[in-house]
């Protein structure tokens, strides 16, 4: 009796391990501290590399333009097939300060169908390397942006 309360005990703790390990593994965490939400979209929007590919119906997920996994200075031309691609994924996490921004950079890869029209891709990686670095200069923008504070916009509530 007691081995099998131990062994359920360890799977539980097993468990929950890998899970919060595989929460971990497809994004980098920023926190926006006391950014308003108007000023995180737009420092998202600034960063993007090649402008933003498409945002969400409500403001809060962004997806930039796709480049060659790795070279985000090296964008995809619209059209092209390339073998791989990759984007940055970012979501602006919370519903009210300070907020939390997640980024993410799926790596695609093409496919072959034998009846498909355009190319299809499916996810095969994250680029966690720049999403560590994309993180710290998201990091350092929001940190940044504490300079240039606007006070009449804290109060624009009131």
């Amino acid at each position: 009796m007691v081995n099998s309360q131990m062994s359920i005990r360890g799977w539980r703790i097993l468990g929950s391990l890998l899970i919060l390990l595989s929460g971990c593994a497809s994004g980098r965490i920023v926190k926006s501290k006391d950014v308003p939400l108007n000023e995180i979209k737009q420092i998202v929007e600034d960063s993007l590399p090649g402008g933003k590919r498409h945002v969400s119906p409500n403001g809060r997920e962004y997806f930039s333009a796709y480049f060659e996994p790795g070279k985000p200075q090296v964008l995809v031309p619209e059209g092209a097939r390339p073998e791989k691609r990759a984007y940055f994924h970012i979501l602006i996490l919370g519903a009210r300060r300070p907020y939390d921004v997640e980024i993410r950079v799926p790596v695609e890869r093409r496919i072959m169908q034998a009846n498909a029209v355009g190319a299809t891709y499916e996810q095969v990686e994250w680029d966690e390397n720049l999403a560590l670095i994309a993180a710290k200069i998201m990091h350092q923008s929001l940190e940044d942006r504490k300079v240039k504070h606007n006070l009449f916009e804290e109060f624009r509530a009131f």
